[in-house]
């Protein structure tokens, strides 16, 4: 099954590759022409995302993971393409929280895998949805406190204010980490279905091939 569910989804990144570069670039162009130099700086750049996930895996010596590059490249396209380059912080209400609140899911995934990377032995094992659980939701919110840390250290040493502390004081900070809990919390529904009924959804089907690809620890 999960080399059935590999290949279909090997078959699909393809033409979502296309996708995302068509998008982006058609967007760069458009921005050429309309004068909007930092736009389409950002839209002609979204093709770095590319080889960046290429030498992630070539960096850890890693199998690539289809399931997992379709999630990757999806949070990139909509955090960056629509965030960034259509300017959706800016005209979309609220979408600034909606994209930390996937940052959420996403770091949670991460934290479910980098969970198995730490365990001894390696194996995915019905025993392990508690454990897991808990580490996913505080490495998701590590990341997330190390982002805003990461923000104040920018307002410390610059004239910005990423944290917004001039208009909202903590609440902008407090708010992002709030909606990256919810993200990461979202994810539970997907963890219990997998170790209580034994059935991969798309989230627990990409970390699943990451571990049989890369950790020999399916289930």
């Amino acid at each position: 099954l999960m080399e059935k569910r590999e290949a279909l989804y090997g078959r699909l990144n393809k033409w979502l590759l296309v996708a995302f570069i068509a998008i982006n670039y058609g967007m760069g162009i458009w921005n050429v022409v309309r004068g909007d130099t930092f736009h389409y700086v950002l839209a002609f750049s979204s093709v770095l995302f590319v080889p960046v996930v290429w030498l992630f895996y070539k960096l850890f010596k890693l199998k690539p993971v289809n399931q997992l590059n379709a999630i990757i490249f999806a949070f990139i396209f909509l955090a960056y393409t629509i965030g960034e380059v259509l300017a959706g912080y800016y005209w979309i209400p609220h979408f600034d929280k909606v994209c930390h609140a996937l940052s959420g899911t996403f770091t949670g995934i991460l934290g479910i895998i980098m969970y198995y990377v730490l365990k001894p032995g390696r194996r995915m094992e019905r025993g392990d949805f508690a454990a897991c659980t808990v580490f996913m939701l505080c490495f998701a919110m590590a990341i997330a406190g190390m982002w805003e840390i990461g923000e104040f250290t920018i307002s410390l040493v610059t004239d910005l204010d990423p944290q917004w502390v001039e208009g909202t004081g903590v609440t902008d900070t407090m708010t992002d980490m709030i909606a990256c809990l919810i993200g990461a919390l979202a994810l539970i529904p997907s963890l219990t279905i997998f170790y209580k009924k034994n059935r991969a959804d798309v989230i627990m089907g990409a970390v699943e091939s990451f571990c049989e690809l890369n950790l020999n620890g399916g289930k």
